[in-house]
């Protein structure tokens, strides 16, 4: 059975998820943990349910929804899986959003990303994700659906 803890983060509160099966293998959705206190909040999850990090999940790559990848990729040594066109987001549009709102640039994961199209599935221990390309909000935007468990990952999808 799958069970998620959502936790709101960031100055634009984002929802970051940790979902994770009966096993206790587990994912981070988005995990955009701005501060070490944010991040502490999702450790601090992990350890409480004895959950196995297996994997990061994101549905599209703007600041928000990424803050915390790469402490937390570089903490558990586990894969981020993102659309190849999120590349843009990372490259184009962070780094100007940053400039913008005057904001911290996201520390660099592209060393342990996995590229993810329609129709691929990450397994999550005993939960396959579906990923359904949905762009507009970002070029490379996915959902992540679990269909046994009718759970749809939107990110800023609506």
């Amino acid at each position: 059975m799958l069970q998620i803890k959502y936790i709101d983060v960031n100055c634009f509160q984002e929802r970051s998820s940790i979902v994770w099966d009966e096993d206790g293998f587990c994912a981070f959705v988005d995990p955009g943990a701005e501060t070490e206190g944010e991040l502490q909040q999702l450790t601090d999850m992990i350890s409480s349910k004895n959950l196995k990090p297996v994997a990061i999940m994101l549905t599209h790559a703007h600041i928000d929804h990424v803050y915390g990848t790469a402490a937390l990729m570089k903490r558990y040594g586990v894969p981020v899986y993102m659309h190849e066109q999120e590349k843009y987001t990372l490259e184009v549009t962070n780094p100007f959003l940053c400039k913008a709102f005057g904001l911290k640039s996201p520390d660099d994961f592209s060393e342990g990303t996995s590229l993810v199209k329609d129709g691929d599935i990450i397994k999550v221990g005993s939960l396959s994700f579906e990923v359904l390309e949905t762009p507009g909000h970002s070029k490379g935007g996915i959902c992540l659906l679990e269909r046994n468990e009718k759970v749809l990952f939107s990110g800023d999808t609506l």
